[in-house]
């Protein structure tokens, strides 16, 4: 039996790399898909977050970032 679950808000402060899997120093990003899953949830999302999409840098995907810049629903409350 699945229940569709739906929350007046979302607020959080997710994880922002995944743990070191390779031989670099570098982890990658995985609070992207924290983002996208508590928008499908909240109808008001609150997150802290890195803001490297804010200047389409960091290792998230462009494509992601974009959707992120043109969201007319999206607001940097503070920076």
């Amino acid at each position: 039996m699945s229940k569709e679950f739906k929350f007046d808000v979302v607020i959080g402060n997710p994880p922002y790399q995944d743990n070191n899997i390779s031989d670099t120093n570098k982890a990658p990003s995985i609070y992207p898909y924290f983002i996208d899953e508590a928008y499908k949830v909240g109808r008001i999302v609150e997150l802290i977050h890195p803001a490297r999409f804010l200047f389409n840098a960091g290792d998230t995907s462009k494509k992601w970032n974009k959707k992120m810049l043109m969201d007319p629903h999206l607001k940097v409350s503070y920076y």
